[in-house]
């Protein structure tokens, strides 16, 4: 008596295993899926708006060009400082 009722619950873990082989498999396929198909809003005119990761990288691409461009001016404005030094003109700050 005591085998019948191994052997189902031996046939239900092994079930129970396959299952979870079975889910791990669709998960993987899943996550393969999320990275290659995405719904995307457009506005009126079909323009994508972008997702949230786009648009941090957009902010951190324009910081950056900001940051770039303020050295720059930096740098701009002390090159005509010294140039005013040079002529007898002390720049005033």
């Amino acid at each position: 008596m005591s085998e019948t009722n191994i052997a189902p619950q031996t046939q239900q873990n092994a079930w129970e295993a396959e299952l979870v082989e079975i889910r791990a498999e669709v998960e993987r396929e899943m996550e393969n899926l999320v990275t290659e198909l995405w719904l995307r809003w457009t506005d009126r005119e079909g323009r994508l708006i972008p997702t949230s990761a786009e648009w941090a990288r957009g902010e951190q691409q324009r910081a950056t060009e900001a940051e770039q461009y303020a050295e720059q001016e930096r740098q701009r404005t002390e090159r005509l400082a010294a140039r005013l030094r040079e002529l007898g003109v002390e720049p005033s700050e």
